[in-house]
């Protein structure tokens, strides 16, 4: 029977509340929130109803011990939080009450809390100390005004990275005429008279006015785990408890949220109505994906099994939908493709027996300028966000970055906004069901451009508040070539993530289909992620991570660890690379080549023992004197006999050979925090060309390159 993706689609109902409730507003701080708290009563009173706790709140260790009580219980529409001047107390010749690693630290506790619990926070700064007044009714210097600079600029970086609306007080109260600003202050030169209060008080009442109407927060997950349910149809017969396993690795990692691919390539991992393949017969029991297909009949639901794993951990989970797969459409007749993928050539983008490495667009690729094409996708979509109750979907739009035929591909790009806009759509509808946004995350190409080109009109997307999170993610290899920094400028309100890929390179057997991976090793993983960090990323992603498969398993969570503390990843080893891992990659490049690699790394914050510059060529060097420079400083060759920098995860063709390698020692002084440049070049060319193919940087704390 031909299927109608059409018919999958009906009206969906939204449901609006009759009668809309007064919002409740919570006010958490010190002393100072308890002197303006009377005017911002009154001032939202016809807006809001406003509570607070009726003492101090101190310091922001007492928000965070009392948050349960004093905010969470409220299930408030916003709460408005300062905390500051406690922190900064001193007694004679002592430091600060809370340190500022302290204080940022609770700030962090406190808005992980509140994001997860999706409350609305504003903050206000920390009022100015007028030092000569304070010290004089006090008696001794117990509270300086540079510490509330240097507070307020502490608590700057943990409100930008959860996206906090700040109003600064401190400014308010400072930017007034001396005469004016000091007639607002009580006579201790901190608190303030009836006058400042009210001052304070319609200020914060204004703001708070402002974002009652703020969505709800986003969760602010900083290591996102995309597992491919492809594997579970290695495992014969397919369990609950075996489906679950993989995710024992998570406990104790970095990973905070998943993202779950439910599928097998093309094939339904769910007991799917839309698509109904996984009911059809199949074939040999190890053949993909027989096993999860045998489950499905069954009724198992392996969707339903890995996000109970992930919920009972304390996991984020999302579903993250591959848009095109290009995997085995040279086979027509391959047992992952859906029926109706397989009842519907037409709806091909072309039909020819070749794969769809370089994303061609005559191969068997779904062509989404046609209607029915989207509309079996909505479908698909819609129906998982029906059955399962997720914190949002992933548009993996990286499995093959082709939806249209090249000369289509501006009539196609409203075509595709259209589309993402019908699935924001379905997240809002089930998310105001349930009482809270589901995120839209997108999957993305290593440059904005790269996604321009195929139709993806970002920019779009993102002024329209459609879009949450993104992950920037490499073609194919890993690499940190990735252009965080503008998709941070296309969509300035999503999480933009960079992905951490499982392999560095890959090698196939002449005349065979056998391909053998170069894996990323671990110290690969975290130099990649303190790069990706340092440069403003929110998170990392680590993709295909089970893909990696050394002889004992029991290593993959070691690798897990640490990937988002920058404090651990600083004095790790660490080993960065340039690999060709899309279109811009800077190498491949013959005989010359000036690269750019940033490292955050300040080698005087611990011992080094070791700092190696590694230059690979794609073929047998012959003899060619090869100079490397870093920063403009001379590097000298080393005669290494190990070609590898890091023990490999797994030995195998695809790893460097020695004749193809060629290694240097780099003086820790010349390698700076930041942005380094890097020179190499074939002074032989003329004679004997070669060229370049990889670079890698060891930073060895611990003698492990030895």
């Amino acid at each position: 029977m031909t299927t109608n993706p059409i018919a999958w689609i009906g009206l969906l109902a939204t449901t609006v509340p009759a009668v809309a409730e007064q919002p409740t507003v919570v006010l958490i701080g010190d002393s100072i929130r308890m002197g303006y708290e009377p005017t911002v009563r009154a001032e939202l009173a016809a807006d809001a109803t406003v509570v607070a706790p009726t003492e101090n709140c101190r310091h922001s260790g007492e928000v965070l011990r009392n948050l349960q009580a004093w905010v969470l219980a409220a299930r408030p529409r916003l709460v408005h939080l300062n905390a500051g001047l406690h922190e900064i107390y001193r007694n004679p010749d002592a430091p600060p009450q809370l340190s500022v690693a302290q204080y940022t630290a609770n700030l962090e506790a406190i808005f992980r809390r509140l994001a997860e619990a999706q409350i609305p926070a504003v903050w206000s700064t920390t009022t100015p100390v007028i030092d000569a007044w304070y010290h004089r009714a006090k008696g001794y210097a117990c509270r300086w005004n540079r510490d509330v600079v240097t507070y307020n600029e502490a608590a700057a970086g943990v409100l930008a990275k959860y996206r906090i609306p700040v109003l600064d007080l401190y400014q308010a109260v400072s930017e007034q005429p001396a005469a004016a600003s000091a007639a607002l202050y009580a006579a201790d030169g901190v608190h303030f008279n009836a006058a400042g209060c009210q001052f304070l008080g319609r200020r914060v009442a204004e703001f708070v006015r402002q974002h009652l109407a703020d969505p709800l927060p986003r969760r602010p997950f900083r290591c996102l785990y995309n597992f491919e349910m492809l594997l579970l149809c290695n495992q014969y017969p397919l369990t609950a408890a075996a489906a679950g396993a993989y995710f024992d690795k998570l406990a104790g990692s970095a990973v905070d949220a998943v993202m779950l691919c439910p599928q097998a390539w093309r094939a339904s991992l769910w007991p799917s109505t839309v698509d109904p393949s996984w009911r059809q017969p199949q074939g040999p029991a190890k053949v993909y994906p027989a096993s999860g297909f045998a489950y499905l009949q069954a009724g198992g639901d392996p969707v339903a099994d890995l996000l109970a794993v992930a919920r009972r951990q304390g996991r984020g989970c999302f579903l993250s939908y591959r848009m095109n797969d290009f995997h085995h459409v040279d086979n027509r007749h391959s047992p992952t493709h859906p029926q109706f993928w397989k009842q519907h050539p037409e709806y091909w983008l072309g039909d020819r027996d070749e794969n769809a490495y370089g994303c061609q667009d005559h191969r068997r690729l779904h062509n989404y300028a046609l209607a029915p094409v989207r509309e079996w996708y909505l479908a698909l979509l819609t129906e998982l966000l029906e059955r399962y109750d997720v914190d949002g979907l992933e548009l993996d739009f990286m499995r093959c970055l082709r939806y249209f035929h090249d000369a289509e591909i501006d009539a196609g790009r409203p075509l595709l906004t259209d589309f993402v806009g019908r699935v924001r759509a379905q997240l809002d509808r089930c998310g105001q069901q349930r009482g809270r946004r589901l995120e839209l995350a997108l999957r993305l190409p290593p440059e904005p451009a790269m996604a321009a080109a195929a139709g993806l009109d970002l920019a779009t997307w993102a002024a329209r508040g459609w879009v949450d999170r993104i992950t920037v993610a490499p073609q194919f290899t890993q690499t940190t070539e990735l252009d965080i920094e503008g998709y941070r400028s296309l969509a300035p309100a999503a999480f933009v993530h960079g992905e951490l890929n499982f392999l560095l390179a890959y090698q196939q057997e002449p005349g065979s289909t056998v391909q053998h991976y170069r894996l990323t090793n671990f110290p690969t993983y975290r130099a990649a992620a303190h790069n990706l960090l340092a440069r403003g990323a929110d998170g990392v992603s680590v993709f295909n991570y089970d893909y990696a498969r050394p002889t004992d398993r029991s290593v993959l969570p070691e690798g897990l660890r640490g990937l988002t503390d920058q404090e651990f990843l600083s004095t790790a080893d660490k080993c960065y690379s340039i690999y060709r891992a899309h279109a811009g990659s800077t190498l491949p490049a013959y005989n010359q080549a000036d690269l750019q690699l940033h490292v955050p790394d300040d080698l005087q914050r611990a011992p080094v023992q070791a700092v190696l510059l590694r230059l690979e060529t794609e073929r047998p060097l012959a003899g060619q004197r090869i100079v490397a420079t870093l920063n403009d400083t001379p590097l000298t060759a080393l005669d290494r006999a190990q070609p590898e920098l890091f023990p490999p995860l797994s030995h195998n063709p695809a790893n460097a050979s020695p004749a193809r390698v060629r290694c240097f020692a780099v003086p820790p002084a010349a390698l700076r925090v930041g942005l380094n440049k890097i020179h190499l070049e074939n002074l032989d060319q003329a004679t004997a060309a070669c060229r370049f193919w990889s670079l890698e940087l060891a930073i060895d704390r611990t003698g492990a390159t030895r």
